[in-house]
């Protein structure tokens, strides 16, 4: 959630949005803003949706059947609602830059 925030204007001036989705239902997150003081939540400086009954993640495949767990996943939609990228894992995606220079690279190519 926290590495993203740094490249929020970059995806913006190239016409994308950033959302997240958290296992967290509404009470917990009410709770953590309210909690301003830690390092939480407040910090994020893009939308952050919740899911904690996990259709979502489920929906598009985020979710291990096996383990009953959440996983990580990322979307690059474009502007006409076409899937560009995706990546899913165990672990948070973190490579911004493969992303940026890969919207780049798509801009220039058309």
């Amino acid at each position: 959630l926290y590495a993203v925030k740094k490249y929020k204007d970059n995806f913006e001036q190239l016409g994308y949005n950033i959302y997240a989705i958290t296992t967290d239902d509404l009470k917990t997150m009410k709770a953590i803003q309210d909690e301003s003081l830690q390092d939480s939540f407040a910090s994020i400086n893009y939308p952050l949706l919740s899911d904690s009954n996990f259709s979502a993640f489920k929906a598009y495949r985020n979710f291990d059947d096996f383990e009953k767990l959440p996983l990580h996943g990322t979307y690059l939609i474009n502007k006409d609602k076409k899937l560009q990228y995706i990546h899913r894992g165990a672990l948070p995606f973190t490579d911004f830059e493969l992303l940026l220079s890969e919207i780049k690279r798509l801009y220039t190519s058309n």
